[in-house]
C-alpha cells in the first residue's frame, strides 16, 4: 500500500525583490513535474545541492505547502522534523514545550500521561528539561524534537537534515530509534547531506536537481551521481572507457565500473601536512580547475586560496585500467598520502609476500590499520570474497609510495588503501579484474618472475634477497624457514 504519492506535482514561489526604493516580483518554479510514490514501511532519501528542492518536497509531503500543479496523496499521521526549533518557545522549559507541542501532534491528555516519561528520558537532557530552551545547544534542541516527533507515534516521519546536529552519540541514538520506526512499519523520508547516514537507512533515494528528479534508484545507484554533480563544475572531469567510469570533482576521484561504485563516501583523495601551520590539510580544501582535457584523459590543478599550495593531478583510462599522477608543487611539504575509500564487498588483500583479510568493522572505532610486516613492495591486490560476479578485483602498482592498508570505523565501513608518498610526485597504475582467476593468475605470474630475479636454488633449497628490507629469506621445499626480516647483518 502506497503511503505517498506524487504525480505531476509542480511548486512555484513568488519572490520580492527590492533595489533602492524599487520593486518587483518574480516567480520562482521550485519543483517541476515531480512523480514518485513511496511504500508503507519504507524509507526514501532526497538528496541533491542546496536549493535543489528538498525541503519544499517534504513541506508538500506535511501538508504545509498546496502545489500549484499536479496531486499529492499522504496516508497517515505525518510528524515532521524540519527547521530546529520551529514550534517551540525559547522562553518555555523543555518540558513545558513538550506539553504544548503534543497537543498540536494530536495527543490526548491521557496518551500525553503515558508517554510523557519517554519522551524526557529519550531526550536525555537531565535537569535541563526543567530550563528555558533559550539556553539549549543545537544537539539538546535536536535530541528535544526527535524525540517527541517519534514518541506521537506518526505513521510517517520526515526529516530534514536535523540528524547532522549534535555529538556522535546522540547521533547514533537517533538513528538506532529510525531503524526501530522502520522495523514497525512505519514510513521515513530522510533529507541529508550524509552520504552513510542516506546509505545506511534508506531503501531508496531521489537526487533532485533545480526542483527536477534526475534520478532515482537503490542508494549505491543514486549517491555516486550526487557526488559526481556536487561541487563547483570547473573542478569536475569525467572519464569513460567501456565499463569503467571514473569521475575527478574538486580534488577527490570516484571509480565506477559496470555502473556499480568501487569507491565509498569521499572516494580518493590526498591529505597532506602544512609545517608552517602545524596541521594536516587536503585535496578536498584546494581550488580546482580543469586545465586541460583529451578523450581519454585530463590534467587538474588545484591550489590554495593563499596560492602556496599546488598541485597538479593528471588522470587517463584504457580498457579496465586507469593511470593517477601527482605532483606537489610546494617545497615545505614533506609528508602527504593518498586515502582511497573502497566499499565493504572488498573482503581481503594480496601482496607478493603474504595475504590477508580486512576482517569486520569494530563499532565506535577508529580507523584500524592492518598488519602488512613493513611490506615495502610496489604491487598490492584488493579482492573480493568470489560470490560476486559482478564485482571486480583491484590491482595497484605505484612509483614512490609504500602501501598501508585500514578498515575505517563501523560509521562509514569502508576498506582504505593508503599510498604513503616517499617525495613530491606519486604513480599510480590500478588494473581492474572482473574475473578472480585471471586476477590470482597475474599475481602468481608477478611473484615467480619476483623469484627468479632474486633467487639462487640448489635442490630444494633456495634463498630470496629480500631487497626492501634489505635481508636474505631462507625457503625449503618453498617454504619459509626464516621469520621477519631474515637473514641479516
Amino acid at each position: 500500500m502506497k503511503a505517498i504519492e506524487f504525480k505531476g506535482v509542480w511548486e512555484k514561489y513568488r519572490i520580492k525583490y527590492i533595489d533602492e526604493g524599487r520593486v518587483w516580483w518574480e516567480e520562482l518554479w521550485a519543483l517541476e513535474d515531480i512523480n514518485f510514490s513511496l511504500d508503507k514501511g519504507k524509507v526514501l532519501g532526497i538528496i541533491g545541492k542546496n536549493g535543489a528542492g528538498k525541503t519544499t518536497l517534504l513541506k508538500l509531503i506535511a501538508g504545509m505547502l498546496v502545489p500549484d500543479r499536479g496531486e499529492i496523496k499522504v496516508e497517515g499521521k505525518v510528524s515532521t522534523l524540519m527547521e530546529l526549533g520551529a514550534g517551540f518557545n525559547p522562553e518555555f522549559t523543555g518540558k513545558e514545550n513538550i506539553l504544548i507541542n503534543a497537543q498540536l501532534y494530536g495527543l490526548k491528555e491521557e496518551e500525553l500521561e503515558m508517554r510523557l516519561k519517554e519522551i524526557i528520558e529519550f531526550a536525555g537532557l537531565g535537569k535541563f528539561i526543567h530550563a528555558p530552551l533559550k539556553y539549549y545547544s543545537q544537539g539538546m534542541f535536536m535530541r528535544l524534537a526527535f524525540s517527541l516527533a517519534i514518541f506521537v507515534e506518526p505513521d510517517i516521519l520526515l526529516i530534514d537534515d536535523i540528524l547532522a546536529v549534535g555529538d556522535r552519540e546522540a547521533q547514533e541514538k537517533c538513528i538506532k530509534k529510525v531503524f526501530e520506526l522502520k522495523d514497525k512499519g512505519k514510513t521515513i523520508v530522510l533529507v541529508s547531506h550524509d552520504m552513510g547516514m542516506i546509505e545506511k537507512l534508506c531503501d531508496e533515494v531521489i537526487l533532485l536537481d533545480k526542483g527536477k528528479v534526475v534520478f532515482q534508484g537503490l542508494p549505491q545507484e543514486v549517491i555516486p551521481r550526487y557526488l559526481e554533480i556536487s561541487g563547483d563544475e570547473k573542478g569536475i572531469g569525467i572519464l569513460e572507457k567501456e565499463s569503467l567510469r571514473i569521475v575527478f570533482n574538486n580534488g577527490r576521484i570516484f571509480i565506477n565500473y559496470n555502473k556499480i561504485p568501487l569507491t565509498k563516501d569521499i572516494g580518493g583523495y590526498l591529505s597532506f601536512f602544512l609545517p608552517k601551520l602545524g596541521n594536516w590539510s587536503s585535496s578536498l580544501n584546494l581550488n580546482w580547475q580543469i586545465k586541460k582535457q583529451w578523450v581519454n584523459g585530463f590534467i587538474a590543478e588545484g591550489s590554495s586560496f593563499d596560492g602556496n599550495v599546488v598541485q597538479t593531478w593528471e588522470m587517463s583510462v584504457e580498457k579496465d585500467k586507469f593511470d593517477w599522477k601527482i605532483k606537489i608543487n610546494e617545497d615545505s611539504i614533506k609528508e602527504a598520502h593518498i586515502d582511497l575509500l573502497l566499499t565493504p564487498e572488498y573482503k581481503g588483500w594480496l601482496s607478493l609476500e603474504k595475504k590477508g583479510e580486512f576482517g569486520p568493522f569494530l563499532h565506535k572505532s577508529n580507523w584500524q590499520e592492518l598488519s602488512l610486516d613493513n611490506y615495502k613492495g610496489n604491487i598490492i591486490g584488493i579482492r573480493t570474497d568470489g560470490g560476486r560476479r559482478d564485482f571486480p578485483n583491484l590491482l595497484f602498482e605505484v612509483d614512490n609510495a609504500q602501501f598501508k592498508l585500514f578498515n575505517t570505523g563501523y560509521n562509514q565501513e569502508s576498506r582504505v588503501i593508503q599510498l604513503c608518498l616517499g617525495g613530491d610526485y606519486i604513480s599510480v597504475r590500478a588494473n581492474i579484474f572482473p574475473d578472480i582467476d585471471a586476477f590470482e593468475e597475474y599475481f602468481r605470474i608477478q611473484k615467480e618472475e619476483l623469484l627468479a630475479q632474486r633467487s639462487i636454488n640448489s635442490g630444494a633449497l633456495r634463498l630470496f634477497c629480500d631487497l626492501e628490507n634489505k635481508s636474505i629469506r631462507l625457503y625449503y621445499r618453498d617454504k619459509e624457514i626464516t621469520k621477519w626480516t631474515g637473514l641479516y647483518s
